[in-house]
């Protein structure tokens, strides 16, 4: 199956939201045509992007104060509402500031990006994939977890998950996570649902969680999980890794709590992509400090590269 094809009409001024915005759609597997990407020197910009916007499936505007005074912009956008015409392709409105919709649009439903990048993203995505196509139900996102290390050998670790998740279909009622450790996983709970069954398989402990309500299409809901890792960490080397997925593309936090006698010597960041791994040499993403004499180790990554797992590693 062909993947489906996005052409993302923006101001050059909007680059920074366009870029990250290319890297969230990138991770659904579409195939997005951005003019830095495409256009190389000696290029005719003008057939360039006409060959652009005649090749995709979808048009995104990305509308802005910069998009209303972008001459580029105002071109692509005729061109984008002809082809519509002609051809059938769709424009997709993208608000991510306040601004005046182009006439020629003002009678489009935009995706809002104002407020929350997130459910502009959601909104856009079933706009694109047909519901009976989309394997997603859940979106979470500002996930932060905290591995609270109380026992010295690291053979006793309190874990905390606090998580929003964001429904991408209407009557939601269910979702299913998982964790997989060394050791032993113990006293399971959560805050926010029901958890209605838990099982083991292939290595990872599985838990399916029924909200207390039906969630809609877009609506929130704060999930908070615990548990007890028994004997899970304690090697004088270790990780703790966490797996980027298309239920999880905004942002992540790993805080590494460390025991008051005993702190860690060393500590990195990698990446692996399938079994291949790549060191992180300058460690941007990792900060650390100390309270109440424990070594606080802090993971944080924002717009992770989607089925990418970041490794922060220590040795103690």
């Amino acid at each position: 199956m062909n993947p489906i094809k996005l052409f993302i009409c923006h101001s050059s001024k909007d680059k920074s939201f366009v870029r990250d915005f290319k890297k969230a759609l990138d991770s659904f597997r579409y195939e997005v045509w951005l003019d830095e990407n495409e256009i190389q020197v000696g290029d005719s910009i003008y057939e360039k992007i006409e060959k652009g916007l005649l090749n995709s499936d979808y048009i995104l505007l990305i509308l802005s104060p910069n998009f209303a005074i972008s001459k580029w912009s105002q071109q692509e956008l005729r061109s984008s509402f002809q082809l519509e015409m002609d051809l059938g392709k769709k424009i997709l409105p993208c608000l991510i500031e306040d601004t005046q919709i182009p006439p020629l649009i003002s009678d489009r439903k935009y995706a809002d990006f104002r407020i929350s990048f997130s459910k502009g993203l959601i909104e856009i995505i079933n706009a694109i994939t047909p519901k009976e196509k989309n394997p997603l139900d859940v979106y979470a996102t500002d996930a932060v977890v905290i591995l609270d290390i109380i026992k010295d050998d690291g053979s006793f670790v309190k874990y905390t998950k606090n998580t929003t998740h964001i429904s991408l279909i209407n009557n939601l009622t269910t979702y299913i996570d998982c964790l997989s450790v060394a050791g032993q996983i113990t006293d399971l709970q959560v805050t926010g649902a029901n958890v209605i069954r838990e099982w083991i398989e292939s290595g990872f402990k599985f838990w399916e969680i029924k909200y207390p309500y039906s969630l809609y299409q877009g609506q929130e809901i704060n999930i908070v999980t615990t548990a007890n890792f028994l004997n899970s960490f304690t090697s004088d080397n270790e990780y703790w890794e966490t797996l980027s997925n298309n239920h999880s593309a905004d942002k992540f936090k790993v805080i590494v709590i460390f025991p008051k006698n005993r702190f860690p010597k060393h500590w990195y960041l990698e990446e692996r992509v399938g079994t291949r791994y790549f060191n992180k040499a300058d460690n941007n993403n990792i900060s650390c400090f100390v309270s109440d004499n424990r070594f606080h180790l802090i993971l944080e990554v924002t717009n992770p590269v989607h089925h990418t797992a970041y490794l922060l590693r220590w040795t103690w």
